[in-house]
């Protein structure tokens, strides 16, 4: 029977953000509307409280949910205005990584050594990934940024300084949600024919991903095609460092033109007192 590895869990949470606070989430695979997934309450940790986050994890998985970690860093608690312990987008105040999904085609026939022959030989450089995490269902890229992006708010805004400070806080934001999105067209690019996958960007900041060291439960859904318990792990850690800059440098911006006007001729009133 499988269990939780709660050391691989903690090394991961440690690779993320070290010494850092993390919040939890959680879903049953049972439980919902018409006996789907029910979506359960998130809590987060400081790292004083390490025992407490292990336990949760524990609790959580030894009734038969999924966990799942906050990508990105969340403000304290006590500040969060997300629902049922959920950050919200503007509860995060750190961009510390960006996450990419895996997804075979051939969900039964997922062919993992030539997966990891195309990162090993395609991701190099500044396109290097931290992590391969396997989730039972899929796969992650895990890019732990070598240095953290302040995105945090003023809650609210009471001068002009805070007010341009949020603004420059939302444009980071988007600027980073486009380099993800630009890094997901060329990591479609550069993925062989033969290998056949899909690879989507996980952009939004408040996303919360499947936690490595836990076992993931599939839903009755995910059951009847196939899939069983498994152990989310850590594939391949690369124990490297994503210099978010030098991405930028590396990977095409997509330029999008201006948007295309209909001309409409004007025709005159005849019976109007004003001329053309």
């Amino acid at each position: 029977m499988l269990a939780l590895d709660i050391t691989q869990a903690l090394h991961f949470l440690d690779m993320l953000d070290p010494g850092g606070r993390h919040t939890l989430a959680s879903e049953a695979p049972f439980g919902g509307p018409g006996n789907g997934p029910k979506w359960e309450g998130g809590a987060t940790y400081e790292e004083r409280f390490r025992s407490d986050l292990v336990k949760d994890i524990e609790a959580r998985q030894a009734r038969g949910s999924n966990v799942y970690y906050s990508v990105n860093r969340p403000c304290p608690a006590s500040d969060q205005k997300g629902y049922r312990g959920k950050c919200n987008v503007d509860d995060i105040i750190a961009i510390r990584a960006l996450a990419f999904d895996i997804d075979f085609k051939d969900k039964k026939n997922p062919q993992i050594e030539p997966l990891l022959g195309f990162v090993n030989g395609k991701l190099v450089g500044p396109t290097r990934p931290s992590s391969v995490i396997s989730t039972g269902g899929g796969f992650h890229l895990i890019y732990v940024l070598s240095q953290i992006v302040n995105v945090e708010l003023f809650r609210p805004a009471v001068n002009d300084d805070q007010e341009r400070h949020n603004k420059q806080v939302v444009a980071d934001r988007s600027a980073i949600s486009k380099l993800a999105k630009d890094f997901e067209l060329l990591l479609g690019k550069l993925v062989p024919p033969s290998l056949p996958i899909k690879i989507d960007s996980m952009s939004n900041v408040d996303r919360v991903m499947r936690l490595p060291g836990t076992v993931n439960h599939p839903n009755a859904e995910k059951r009847a095609r196939g899939q069983v318990e498994s152990l989310a792990h850590i594939l391949v850690d690369y124990q490297h460092r994503c210099d978010i800059f030098e991405l930028r440098k590396r990977v095409p911006k997509i330029t999008v033109g201006p948007p295309i006007l209909r001309v409409v001729n004007f025709v005159p009133n005849p019976k109007s007192k004003w001329p053309p």
